[in-house]
């Protein structure tokens, strides 16, 4: 299967990656109308409806939007346009898919800016834990979270004295970001020990997705993709040619702390390493495509070996899993996030956005490694000391592996 070039796929766990609910809307082939009974009108799915039945009834909307303009103390002050927009965000959120999240216009924003790589902010993507808990999935290296000591799995209770127990990604990212030179304050919990309070600047974040460096006398290629975003492909294409020119054999693909990004982007980096299927995807009707090399490999045959960990996820697993999967190299590090889910990006009306899980992604195998993540070949871990030693056994476990 190719992707086309107006088609926008992301697999990523942060949101910052309808037309008016009142006037109707309209999404992937179905084919909405209004239809207006009396007061209360009725809205009509054509085409492929999301289960059997083909009528909404809207008489509770329009009876609470009625209530709410009529007897609302302040109703001289209501917001129309903040109405709608709560309304349609409330939609989406009703899908109980952390992953499916309508974005107003600067949330629509931030979450391109972010994948285009340069935001001001602290630098980590969110998430959420098997108990919906707000967690950072990854601090971005040489950001002021790193520096702040924030971990993968992090959990986040309180964003400037906000409680996050139900808080949605993308208001928690609102709450997060902001002016550089400001600070941000979050009550946080590593595992199971003791609450603590962070404290952090804000700055300008730019951080490049591809990072490469030669090691072992330039025998050895570690290539380091911090995420899948607008600049990947040509900062991986400059990296192959780094290993081409050195007629390097051996490379350490280190996907640590990798939120995702672009679904496409990860087919073509892993079109690199194999031919055939890289990935196959689900559909609600439980049809599956097959993802193939979308160009001829350039890294056919040498040896790689793969850095994960619980900030692996999404892009990355895809990634990490092919090459696992298809006997290409092994998995070092520890057990991934796992997030099987694929989100095609919507642009709206206004400036707004919608990221909707519209099916599954899956191993070549078939395996969906949703909520279990990808085990590694060879466990590493690493511990407090490691960290504050700025120690790193599992990149030292590559290394041995490949020597």
């Amino acid at each position: 299967m190719t992707i086309s070039r107006t088609q926008k796929f992301i697999l990523s766990l942060g949101a910052v990656s309808l037309v008016s609910l009142i006037i109707g809307w309209s999404l992937g082939r179905n084919d909405i109308q209004i239809e207006r009974r009396s007061f209360f009108p009725t809205i009509k799915v054509n085409n492929k409806p999301p289960q059997d039945a083909s009528n909404v009834d809207m008489t509770q909307f329009w009876n609470v939007w009625g209530v709410v303009n009529a007897k609302y103390l302040e109703r001289d002050e209501i917001d129309q346009k903040k109405l709608i927009e709560g309304a349609t965000a409330g939609l989406v959120t009703a899908l109980d898919d952390p992953y499916s999240v309508y974005l107003n216009a600067e949330q629509n924003k931030e979450s391109k800016d972010d994948l285009g790589g340069t935001f001001e902010g602290v630098g980590m993507q969110l998430g959420y834990d098997k108990e919906k808990n707000l967690v950072v999935i990854a601090p971005l290296p040489g950001t002021p979270a790193e520096t702040a000591g924030i971990r993968a799995g992090d959990k986040i209770w309180m964003i400037n004295d906000k409680d996050t127990i139900g808080m949605s990604i993308p208001v928690a990212v609102d709450n997060i970001k902001g002016p550089k030179g400001t600070k941000v304050k979050l009550k946080m919990q590593r595992s199971n020990e003791s609450l603590f309070d962070v404290e952090i600047t804000r700055d300008t974040i730019y951080v490049k997705s591809v990072e490469a460096k030669l090691l072992e006398n330039d025998s050895i290629a570690h290539i380091k993709i911090n995420k899948f975003g607008d600049s990947t492909k040509t900062e991986w294409d400059e990296a192959v040619r780094i290993v081409q020119s050195k007629n390097i054999k051996k490379i350490i693909l280190d996907v640590r702390n990798n939120p995702g990004g672009y679904l496409d982007t990860a087919v073509y980096i892993n079109s690199d390493f194999m031919t055939g299927v890289v990935l196959k995807q689900e559909d609600y009707l439980k049809q599956r495509q097959e993802y193939t090399g979308d160009h001829t490999p350039r890294l056919l045959g040498i040896q790689v070996v793969v850095l994960i960990n619980k900030g692996s996820a999404s892009a990355s697993e895809i990634v990490a899993g092919a090459i696992q999967d298809r006997k290409i190299g092994k998995l070092i590090g520890e057990t991934t996030f796992g997030k099987g889910t694929i989100q095609e990006v919507e642009d709206l009306s206004a400036g707004s956005g919608i990221h909707i899980t519209t099916g599954k992604w899956l191993l070549p195998s078939g395996k969906w490694v949703h909520k279990e993540g990808l085990k590694p070949d060879f466990e590493v871990k690493i511990t407090d000391e490691d960290f504050e030693a700025k120690r790193d056994p599992q990149l030292d476990k590559a290394l041995e592996l490949l020597k």
